[in-house]
């Protein structure tokens, strides 16, 4: 039996997101999905896919962000100047929702 092929797509300016898809793309492939990650404009076409994840929209889950002193923007520089940046997503969470969309798909394995 062929693996149900999921499109997860994601719009990422400083790439928390594409971590948070990359996240979701691995937990996908360990369910037994053939998970594709993408950026959102790369993409032009969704048919040949099963299933599509839109970067962190479903069901209004927010999986936090990653905050540098590289990070455009004068608060985000100055917590990561003053040591208050880091990458405040959580795996765990991340990859909860990913089983959470398998199961919708219905094929989990």
């Amino acid at each position: 039996m062929n693996a149900e092929r999921v499109l997860v797509a994601h719009d990422s300016r400083h790439g928390a997101t594409r971590g948070i898809a990359d996240e979701n793309g691995r937990t996908l492939w360990a369910d037994g999905f053939t998970a594709v990650v993408l950026p959102a404009d790369t993409v032009s076409e969704v048919r040949g896919y099963d299933g599509v994840v839109l970067g962190g929209t479903r069901e209004h889950m927010t999986f936090g962000g990653a905050v540098t002193a590289e990070t455009p923007g004068r608060i985000s520089r100055s917590r990561g100047r003053h040591g208050k940046g880091g990458d405040f997503r959580d795996p765990e969470r991340i990859q909860d929702w990913a089983h959470h969309i398998g199961t919708e798909l219905g094929t989990t394995r």
